[in-house]
């Protein structure tokens, strides 16, 4: 096989480029939007390089993009102009513990979200030194599941965050990390994730339920789905916005929702997402389930087929060390990205 398909699990814009990491491997790649290019940036310099989800969240700050731990164990910084790399001390003694799902700047400082890990962190962007500041997720976690799915809204110095696991939104003051939860909707009913559109906050269902319009207080809004949900089926992934619409993706089901942001009409169609997000120059990126990236925005969409010659891999073969790539916990079999042959050139190329 020449040609490799890129799923990544995020993906984020810096001027015509889009910066992603594969959900294969720890290779960062990049895509130009105007020649729909797909080039090898290198490699997040974890121990590892065949992590699976070795990364959920793709931030850029300050000619930065920081690496949010799912997977790996490390928050990693790439500097894009110097093209330089640092990274925090370590978040977890083991891989594949599904750590952190998202994050987001405030105040000069990186919060980083649990996802089965239940609990919330700040750190210093300048020294990476971090700290634990809030633990109510403990509550929420259940064996074998996400406490969050990603999402988050943030208003006058409060953070939003919708539970996976329950009918809960939970409000934390980004000052003094005191924590406010909000029992929305049906109570057998997790969500998938939130956003703030409008004066309202909108919640996206997960496994059974509908959309939630919510007030912030105790008014909602329950807009019913024109299809079933499957009991037991992570549906739909998240929600984002641009100032059209509001979009509702399908992540293991078929159907992403469409939200008409001025009359409230509400249209879905057939598509799967890997992600969905809204970017900070309102256009909207997402990978499709086949490998498509998509950039949609008023003037239309542009799309670029995920795919990278394998030759294209070797350079960044050389950054790795191959003495160590089936350890614990790592890929133990030969797969697209990487084969027996490839590990003897390895070796070769090494020696």
């Amino acid at each position: 096989m020449n040609n490799i398909k890129l799923c990544a699990e995020d993906a984020v814009i810096v001027g015509d480029n889009i910066y992603f990491v594969s959900g294969e491997s720890t290779i960062l790649f990049v895509v130009s939007i105007k020649d729909k290019s797909i080039s090898v940036v290198g490699v997040v310099p974890e121990d590892f390089i065949f992590i699976k989800q070795a990364f959920r969240r793709i931030l850029y700050w300050n000619n930065e993009l920081i690496f949010i731990p799912y997977n790996a164990r490390y928050v990693h910084f790439y500097n894009i102009n110097l093209k330089t790399w640092r990274k925090s001390k370590c978040l977890s003694e083991k891989y594949n513990e599904s750590m952190y799902i998202d994050a987001l700047v405030h105040n000069d400082k990186l919060i980083i979200v649990g996802a089965d890990e239940p609990n919330i962190l700040e750190m210093d962007l300048d020294d990476l030194s971090y700290k634990i500041v809030n633990t109510c997720f403990e509550k929420y976690k259940v064996a074998g599941e996400l406490i969050c799915r990603g999402g988050y809204s943030v208003v006058n110095n409060t953070l939003y965050l919708a539970i996976a696991t329950k009918n809960v939104v939970v409000e934390i003051n980004l000052e003094d990390w005191s924590d406010k939860e909000y029992n929305i909707g049906d109570e057998i009913c997790g969500f998938s994730g939130i956003t703030r559109v409008d004066d309202y906050y909108w919640i996206s269902p997960r496994k059974k339920g509908n959309i939630i319009k919510w007030d912030g207080k105790s008014g909602l809004e329950i807009i019913k789905l024109p299809f079933e949900l499957d009991e037991g089926v992570c549906y739909f992934g998240g929600l984002c916005a641009d100032d059209c619409y509001i979009y509702i993706y399908g992540l293991s089901g078929k159907y992403t929702v469409k939200i008409n942001r001025k009359n409230g009409s509400l249209d879905y169609y057939e598509k799967q997402y890997v992600f969905l997000k809204a970017s900070s120059d309102n256009k909207i990126i997402g990978q499709v389930l086949n490998g498509t990236i998509e950039v949609l925005e008023q003037e239309g969409m542009t799309q670029v087929i995920g795919l990278i010659d394998k030759s294209a891999l070797s350079e960044a073969y050389k950054y790795v060390d191959f003495g160590s790539v089936m350890g614990p916990n790592m890929f133990s079999q030969e797969n697209d990205y990487y084969s027996l042959d490839d590990y003897v050139e390895c070796i070769k190329q090494k020696s």
